[in-house]
């Protein structure tokens, strides 16, 4: 049995990715998988970047990595230097596009692999479909599936093996060899370690409910795989009740205080004026 110990967020996504592509990552993928994966992620910018091209206005181009629906990352246009503001394309003629700016930035040749062949569309399908490996909640501890009966690696020099049987001589069914030379390793010790982690926010876990990529989990009671539109809803309702309570309040406190000045009335105790007696002295301070 497994038990969820919380959720967290990495500060550098780089960090996050070398860490899970070459410990976990390469037991759960397969070889060209593993091939493509750790030499694309070097390719993704770390922060908003000018690209060196212009709008038909004459501003600058800028990329960034850009969230989507589902969960995915794609390259993103922008024309802000804090790539905010995304480039509207004028259709489908228009020359502005990640590719003719860019090229296929995921092209890597990586280790007995050649990808060149691949479009910029070939790449970032390969870039989510080794992703979905991690859509379903992972052990902390590594593990290699494939490994059926703790031999899967004798033999052989998978990225650092040394092809004398010495990577995985008596080894044991499902261990993970990773490409840090470490068997079985504690993902989330890794991630504690050597990556800057904060706890989540709901503000985080909401924003993943509405790229719907949350597993079944609860949270605070409320199931994390609720629709994003029914959680929307569910906001502007909790919004609207707010501003109608806020406005009931502001005009009961108009009200009170024209029924307080229309009746004269004089409260015995003023709170603005602390340092005030509470009592009017019963000898006036000139007849003492």
């Amino acid at each position: 049995h497994f038990s969820l110990l919380g959720f967290f967020k990495h500060k550098s996504y780089d960090d996050w990715m070398e860490q899970l592509f070459k410990h976990e990552g390469m037991c759960v993928w397969t070889d060209e998988e593993y091939a493509f994966m750790k030499n694309a992620r070097e390719s993704w910018p770390e922060g908003c970047i000018k690209s060196g091209k212009y709008t038909a206005d004459g501003e600058y181009i800028y990329y960034d990595i850009k969230p989507i629906q589902g969960g995915d990352i794609e390259m993103g246009l922008y024309t802000d230097t804090q790539c905010i503001t995304e480039y509207q394309s004028t259709g489908k003629q228009d020359p502005i596009t990640v590719e003719n700016i860019l090229g296929n930035f995921l092209l890597q040749k990586g280790d007995y692999y050649d990808f060149y062949d691949d479009t910029l569309e070939d790449s970032m399908a390969r870039w989510t479909s080794a992703f979905n490996k991690f859509r379903l909640c992972q052990p902390c501890v590594a593990y290699d599936m494939e490994n059926i009966d703790g031999t899967k690696y004798m033999g052989d020099d998978y990225y650092g093996g040394d092809g004398n049987n010495n990577k995985n001589e008596g080894g044991n069914m499902f261990d993970c060899y990773d490409d840090a030379d470490y068997t079985n390793v504690n993902q989330c010790m890794k991630f504690m370690a050597k990556t800057a982690i904060n706890t989540a926010t709901f503000r985080d876990m909401s924003l993943g409910r509405y790229q719907g990529t949350l597993t079944a989990t609860q949270m605070n009671g409320l199931s994390g795989v609720r629709s994003w539109r029914a959680e929307s809803f569910s906001n502007s309702l909790t919004y609207l009740f707010l501003a109608a309570a806020t406005v009931y309040f502001l005009y009961g406190y108009v009200y009170l205080h024209k029924s307080m000045v229309n009746n004269n009335y004089k409260p015995m105790f003023n709170f603005f004026s602390v340092g005030n007696k509470f009592k009017e002295p019963l000898v006036d301070e000139d007849e003492a």
